[in-house]
């Protein structure tokens, strides 16, 4: 009865948990992963318990694991009730910056937990009703299993070692922003355990690279920067080969390509991206580090500072991680800004489906409104981060696999429909960002970190550097004006639209907004603005040793 109460307490919040959030083989594979450990667990507890002889410590050993077990049987009913998660680091990362007048409020909030409380208060009352009043047959009911018994605790035991490998093999191959599966496999108290671990770790981590990214200074040569709102927009691992804008066979960019047969959209054709990870892409992409520094990124200046120095006030909006293994880089670049939000506190190894990037679109109004009178923003989409289904609300589910015209098996079918929806989704959002600008003086900069390649001409989906395709590093950058910018700015314009077919890399981009803003520092380069007359057509954009303009 004990190994089967502890079984059943630790094992059903996260068994909700992985049939809620995995597909296909995933469920099974976790299910029994988390079967295993909960049970071997359980099963250590009661063989030490057994082997006291002492009647008070076996009682407290038996009283403390259940109690404990319930509680956090409770709190993670709680997380999927309101959160449709259970504990994870996100969770404690809350809680540590939570105070006592915020607990309570947030108690308040959600009238549900009376009831879970009462429901474990009734839960222990039984338990502790049934200890008392069946105490021989709670401690000292025993039976030999039989071999066909044996045999099915065996098998359970193989199948638990062939799952928890399948998961490290897959887990070791997904790359770069994929969760771990392992959290989702463990018990409650072992999520809390390795969860705060995980927040302190990567607490301190950010504060050390916050603490190097403040250790240079910007120097202004020459500031005429006029532009009202100045807008970036940081897709995730969107290729461009995947937009009916670049050409694309399925509509994936219906919004986006109108607006550009309206020649309301600039679209550059020859840019690719300058790593295949976030992070080191956006460290680029966010400052006068590139391919052919010879530094650590953090011993240059930063476009949040450079544009703060030049007089703008700067605003950070992110659906991405506010902290953790893959986030704590661009974080601490988003952090530098004045204003900063993030959809929700979540870290990087937290993955959840309903925090999506239209979400942004009303938090970039609120900002909008702003009193300040130059204003540059960045918004850090999900944009097409696996998981794919993760990205975009049901009502963007219109991709199917058979939509899809790749000669491999309906699972890859699937997956690239997945994709071609979150680009579906991203071009609703721009759009949506799109109208909300029209009314202002406006620049909108849109592109990706990185491609990724899905099934595109083998059966593969991913990014690898040992083996890089064109699909993973080509991706879109998109400019667009509002009527005002392009009235107020025609030479701006004019040399934007002559420059759409340059072959460009994205760890260039600081000097091209600083050339769009007319913001000159001492690291600034016109040769490396894509819109400048003085433009380097013959850099070699090597990504890994990977040459693309000699492979392209």
């Amino acid at each position: 009865m004990f190994i089967t109460l502890l079984v059943i307490l630790n094992l059903v919040t996260g068994a909700i948990n992985n049939i809620t959030h995995e597909i296909g083989l995933s469920i099974f594979t976790k299910l029994v992963h988390g079967f295993i450990n909960v049970f071997l667990i359980a099963y250590l507890i009661a063989w030490v318990k057994d082997l006291l002889s002492n009647r008070l410590w076996r009682n407290s050993i038996q009283t403390v694991s259940i109690l404990t077990s319930l509680l956090l049987c409770g709190v993670e009913i709680f997380l999927l009730s309101n959160f449709n998660t259970v504990i994870n680091p996100s969770m404690i990362l809350i809680l540590l910056e939570t105070n006592r007048q915020e607990a309570f409020e947030f108690i308040q909030t959600y009238d549900n937990v009376k009831w879970i409380t009462l429901g474990a208060i009734l839960f222990i009352t039984g338990v502790l009703y049934l200890a008392k009043r069946f105490p021989g047959r709670i401690e000292n009911y025993k039976k030999t299993p039989s071999i066909y018994q044996e045999g099915i605790l065996i098998g359970i035991l193989l199948a638990g070692i062939g799952a928890g490998g399948y998961r490290f093999v897959k887990d070791a191959n997904m790359g770069e922003g994929v969760i771990s599966p392992h959290m989702k496999t463990m018990l409650p108290a072992q999520r809390l355990y390795y969860s705060y671990l995980i927040t302190q770790h990567d607490l301190q981590q950010y504060e050390a690279i916050a603490r190097q990214l403040g250790s240079t200074q910007v120097k202004i040569l020459s500031n005429q920067s006029q532009i009202k709102n100045v807008v970036l927009i940081l897709g995730e691992s969107l290729g461009r080969n995947h937009m009916s804008l670049y050409g694309y066979p399925l509509p994936t960019t219906p919004l986006l390509d109108s607006l550009h047969q309206q020649e309301e959209l600039v679209k550059f054709t020859n840019v690719i991206c300058s790593s295949l990870y976030t992070s080191q892409s956006i460290q680029r992409i966010m400052s006068f580090f590139n391919n052919e520094s010879d530094q650590k990124w953090y011993h240059y200046n930063n476009l949040i500072d450079v544009m703060k120095a030049g007089g703008y006030k700067t605003f950070w909006i992110s659906n991405q991680e506010m902290i953790g293994v893959y986030g704590n880089y661009v974080a601490s670049i988003g952090r530098r800004c004045d204003d900063v939000y993030f959809n929700n506190k979540r870290n990087s190894i937290d993955e959840r489906y309903g925090d999506f990037d239209g979400d942004l679109v009303p938090v970039l109004k609120e900002k909008l409104q702003d009193s300040s009178e130059k204003k540059f923003i960045v918004l850090h989409f999900m944009g097409s981060h696996p998981l794919y289904r993760n990205r975009y609300p049901d009502s963007f589910n219109i991709f199917h696999a058979d939509d899809e015209s790749i000669p491999y098996d309906r699972s890859a079918k699937e997956m690239a429909a997945e994709y071609d929806n979150t680009v579906l989704y991203n071009d609703y959002v721009m759009n949506e960002i799109i109208q909300t600008l029209k009314e202002k003086e406006s620049i909108l900069i849109y592109l990706s970190d990185h491609g990724n390649e899905v099934y595109d001409y083998r059966n593969y989906t991913g990014r690898s550097e040992d083996d890089i395709s064109r699909y993973m590093v080509e991706i879109p950058l998109l400019i667009w004006e509002s009527a005002s910018f392009q009235a107020r700015y025609p030479d701006k314009s004019e040399r934007i639209a002559n420059a759409v077919d340059n072959p460009y890399m994205t760890d260039d981009l600081i000097h091209t907004i600083l050339d769009l803003t007319d913001i000159h520092t001492e690291e600034y380069d016109s040769t490396r603005s894509v819109i400048n007359p003085s433009f380097n057509k013959n850099r070699q954009r090597v990504i890994y040793n990977y040459n693309y303009d000699a492979n392209p």
